[in-house]
């Protein structure tokens, strides 16, 4: 039987399952948020095309962070797949 794991390698562990960074959301909602407000009023056609460009740009960055997400989400069930094969040898 192996021996338990100690802290540090246990967070050793989990860090290699993890992906190296998830970003934080609420840049992005807050440049949505800008956007929106930006559009309150009456526009230019060079206020549209710039709205246009960084709508397309925060489109792409939304969809970065959430592959980010479904990373670490995969990783979390990896990691639930992990424990569930702890007491796999029928201890407990």
């Amino acid at each position: 039987m192996a021996s338990p794991l100690s802290d540090s390698e246990m967070l050793e562990q989990l860090d290699a399952l993890l992906p190296d960074s998830v970003p934080d959301g609420a840049p992005l909602i807050a440049r949505r948020n800008a956007l929106s407000r930006s559009m309150d009023g009456s526009l230019t056609l060079q206020d549209r095309e710039r709205i246009k460009g960084e709508i397309i740009a925060l489109y792409r960055d939304a969809e970065a962070t959430a592959a980010a997400y479904a990373e670490l989400k995969d990783s979390v069930k990896a990691l639930a797949a992990r424990w569930k094969q702890t007491d796999a040898g029928g201890s407990g």
